[in-house]
């Protein structure tokens, strides 16, 4: 569970230094799916995981070494990208938060994943919003002032996400040391 909630750290802060993310995608997604096949026994739902993760971490490499201009020249294609990737992320936290929801049933553990459920929903809700957002054809100032509240909330959720994942995590290892 260490390498997944790493990889969500990675994922979910951006720290530029001289225009460069510090904390780069590709990397996150990449612990995400190695953490995901380490726990692929206590539940099919990390198992599944493994391939999304994987998958976003060769959008975020994409990303990151800007080798996609034809892409961004054209605005329907850098939303489809925008879309693929917002829609992986959150099925692949999803699909994290059913693994720790089965590890609570199967071990008769208590790991939060009722919590973790529940800000899930937040993100998914704010993620969905933005993403139809970006569909409408507004200004870029428009745009701009359209995503504030849901970019907003969805990094509080986000921050929130991670601290309860880091929360599972300490409990799940406290537990269980097989899961560490």
């Amino acid at each position: 569970m260490t390498a997944v909630f790493a990889g969500l750290v990675y994922i979910s802060l951006n720290i530029p230094v001289h225009g460069v993310d510090v904390l780069p995608d590709l990397a996150g997604y990449l612990l995400i799916a190695g953490g995901a096949v380490r726990l692929s026994d206590k539940s099919s739902k990390f198992r599944t995981a493994v391939f999304p993760a994987a998958a976003l971490a060769v959008c975020g490499a994409v990303l990151q070494l800007g080798r996609m201009p034809e892409i961004l020249s054209d605005g329907r294609g850098f939303a489809v990208f925008i879309w693929v990737m917002g829609l992986g992320d959150i099925i692949v936290r999803y699909l994290l938060t059913a693994g720790v929801r089965d590890m609570e049933r199967k071990q008769n553990m208590q790991l939060g994943a009722g919590r973790l459920i529940r800000i899930w929903k937040y993100q998914a809700a704010m993620l969905a919003i933005m993403l139809l957002l970006i569909l409408l054809p507004l200004s870029s100032m428009e745009m701009q002032r359209q995503l504030r509240l849901p970019l907003i909330v969805s990094g509080i959720a986000s921050l929130v996400f991670l601290v309860c994942f880091y929360q599972t995590a300490k409990r799940a290892r406290n537990t269980c040391k097989n899961l560490i």
